[in-house]
């Protein structure tokens, strides 16, 4: 299950993106899925802590897939076993 999740500035570092990762994982386990998977930009520092905070893993990059404000960049896969 691929997720996305966004949160306003005044709401990160709340405990708030862990709390909705954690609600989606478990919805996710109760319908029978296996992995969460979150495609972040290797760019996105906080993203990628993130998801590692939150037990996710990183399956592999893809190079220049995304372009965003005139430039090509990279692709992080990160995978949660659920």
């Amino acid at each position: 299950m691929e997720h996305t999740i966004l949160l306003a500035p005044d709401a990160q570092g709340r405990g708030i993106g862990r709390q909705l990762i954690d609600a989606l994982a478990q919805a996710a386990s109760d319908q029978g899925k296996h992995t969460m998977i979150g495609a972040i930009s290797a760019e996105n520092a906080a993203g990628l802590a993130f998801h590692a905070a939150c037990g996710f893993q990183e399956h592999g990059r893809l190079p220049e897939v995304g372009y965003k404000f005139g430039r090509w960049l990279d692709l992080v896969l990160m995978g949660r076993r659920l």
